[in-house]
This record gives C-alpha cells, structure tokens and sequence, in this order.
C-alpha cells in the first residue's frame, strides 16, 4: 500500500510539473488568449489516459499494476484531472448511455464553472468581511 501511495505522489508531482512546463514554455510564445496550454495539456492527458488504459486493459495487458497506478492516477491526475473525466464520458458513451453521458458533461462544467464564481465570491466575501 505504502509503495502505491509513493509512485502516485511520484508520478502527481511529475505530472503537475509537466503542467507548469507546458504552460510556461507556450504561454509567452503564444498569446492568442485562447487557453492554449491548458487546452493541449487536457488533450494531451486524455490521450496518455487513454494510452495507459489500453496498455493496462485485457487486450494488450503489457503494463504492470505499478505502472498503471504511476501513469494513470499520478501522472495523469497531476498533469490534467480533464482526461479521468474524458475516459469516463467514453465509456458512458461506448455503452450506449448517451444521455447520461451528455449530463455528465454538461453539469460538469456548468457546475465547474459555478463552483469557481462560488469560490472566488466566498474568498472575496470572507476577505472582505475580515478586513471591516
């Protein structure tokens, strides 16, 4: 157990690394004001997601249990927690559960969205309310 929590850390902080480095190298280099580094970082981590998935699945089965959890779980959910949900409205949508999966997206960032303006309008709130 403790080894597993070890190369999920490993791999989270590799992956949120990779993250800042993506960011830092594209942003300067080009400002269109599109979210150009997050947007390739989400399609980048699903693909990996979707890479570790195969290689871990009864298919192809080439990638140890370590791994999986080293890639799939720290790298990937460090370098982008987008490509869990991606794999996830994939399968909803391979299973036929069409509405259920446009639910999902949908809520998702709707509420994603929401909960941000929630938590700035809190911080705000509080921050105001402890400086009077």
């Amino acid at each position: 157990m403790l080894q597993t929590v070890v190369l999920i850390a490993l791999g989270s902080g590799l992956g949120s690394i990779a993250r800042f480095g993506v960011a830092h190298f594209l942003t300067p280099r080009i400002n269109t004001g599109f979210p150009i580094a997050t947007f390739l970082v989400n399609i980048t981590g699903s693909f990996v997601l979707g890479c570790v998935v195969a290689l871990a699945g009864e298919r192809v089965n080439t990638l140890s249990a370590e791994w999986r959890y080293f890639l799939a779980i720290g790298f990937c959910g460090g370098f982008t927690t987008f490509s869990t949900l991606s794999l996830e409205l994939f399968t909803m949508l391979q299973e036929g559960r069409f509405g259920e999966a446009f639910g999902y997206i949908a809520a998702s960032v709707i509420l994603g969205v929401m909960s941000i303006g929630a938590g700035l309008g809190l911080v705000y709130w509080l921050n105001k309310a402890l400086k009077a």
